[in-house]
């Protein structure tokens, strides 16, 4: 399983030092908060690493059809983007010169993958899915025709309640797996509101039905954007890669990133723990400490060990460094999950998802509570979210 930067506003150094530390494969990367010299330098610049990185882009295309979209750098791609776009635009003619656009792009970049350009699906089965799939096919026939191209992934942007239809779920895998494509690029767009790892079941277990089908038995690479711990599961259940940044919202999609913001305050200081399968607050790992479980709840990565000793809080604790632990949190995860097949990787998913409820038990019995976001409760929804994928699965 590979592991991607989610690309966005504020990189700093932040991919470079994940690089450097063996933390990451890749970087996806989002045109809207990068003007296009700098993009450019920067895929430049990463595919001269060794290992070269995988290296992709997220045409973004989605944002276009948005009303009073913040559209950031986007209208600088004048190469392939268009703004004010609407479901009437997408002519036979015009999909097709949107798509060669968009991958004449990249073609010009030394990208590892080339990514379709898509708009965002309400559900499987209305004029957007029919819009995505003309797009899809209008990639492929376009990659078809090219020289030694890199490998086309195909780009479904999807709304979470399009999960809640099994019958659609079924219905979108019959036409996808019929493609002549090197994979998907799947993103779910997830109405959550705050950040957290809440997952409703019945749409989890169509979710990991869709990478299963794709990735396991049709044996397409499957990379899922915006993902963050939820990349444990679908690790187990047949994705190729997951790709998580450093703001929240770069590690859950949802379209209100691309609209006009009323503001907030600013975010609380975190810390991912491989042991709860969560990203808690800073100040909850200070409690934890005060409870003498801090050992328990530490994932174990050389950038924590500074809270072995001492409050959490009394140490330095950089956003950049955060990222980078979060990084580290999910390649341990994904490296104790790995095994031989889909069934023994459900079977340690399985278990660490009890063992994390355990813990949540225990640390609730010394008294450290905890914010709802934080809390144990998207434990349940990946547990029943599991046991009804492998019965849609029959593992």
């Amino acid at each position: 399983m590979k592991l991607y930067a989610q690309h966005g506003y504020g990189k700093s150094d932040k991919i470079d030092r994940a690089f450097e530390g063996g933390l990451l494969d890749g970087v996806i990367f989002g045109p809207n908060n990068e003007k296009p010299e700098s993009l450019r330098d920067c895929v430049e610049r990463f595919s001269n690493l060794s290992p070269k990185p995988d290296l992709l882009i997220d045409p973004q295309l989605y944002v276009s059809l948005l009303s009073n979209p913040k559209e950031g750098s986007l209208p600088l791609y004048e190469d392939f983007y268009a703004s004010n776009l609407s479901i009437r635009d997408f002519t036979p003619r015009r999909i097709e010169e949107i798509v060669r656009n968009v991958l004449n792009f990249q073609l010009s970049l030394p990208v590892t993958r080339l990514v379709s350009p898509t708009i965002l699906l309400e559900s499987f089965t209305n004029r957007s899915a029919q819009i995505a799939h003309f797009v899809a096919q209008a990639a492929m026939d376009y990659h078809a025709g090219l020289s030694s191209p890199p490998p086309l992934l195909l780009s479904y942007v999807f709304n979470e309640t399009a999960l809640s239809s099994h019958d659609q779920v079924t219905e979108f895998l019959d036409t996808v797996s019929l493609y002549e494509a090197d994979g998907f690029y799947l993103v779910v767009a997830r109405p959550v509101g705050r950040y957290q790892q809440a997952f409703p079941w019945e749409r989890m277990a169509d979710w990991l039905l869709i990478l299963y089908s794709l990735g396991t038995r049709n044996r397409y690479e499957v990379v899922c954007g915006y993902t963050d711990f939820l990349s444990v599961p679908a690790y187990a259940a047949g994705a190729s890669a997951a790709a998580t940044g450093w703001f929240n919202s770069l590690r859950q999609f949802d379209m209100k990133r691309f609209q006009p913001s009323t503001g907030g305050s600013p975010p609380k200081d975190r810390y991912s723990s491989a042991s709860l399968l969560n990203s808690i607050f800073l100040q909850e790992l200070d409690n934890i400490f005060d409870a003498g479980m801090i050992t328990d709840v530490l994932t174990g990565t050389l950038y924590d060990r500074r809270f072995r000793n001492g409050s959490p809080t009394s140490h330095s604790w950089p956003p950049d460094v955060s990222t980078l632990q979060h990084w580290a949190t999910l390649r341990a995860l994904f490296e104790s999950v790995s095994a031989g097949d889909t069934r023994e990787r459900l079977e340690i998913l399985e278990q660490a998802i009890a063992k994390a409820e355990a813990l949540y038990g225990r640390l609730k019995r010394k008294g450290v509570q905890f914010d709802p976001t934080t809390g144990p409760a998207h434990l349940k929804d990946w547990s029943e979210g599991v046991r009804a994928f492998r019965s849609l699965a029959r593992l």
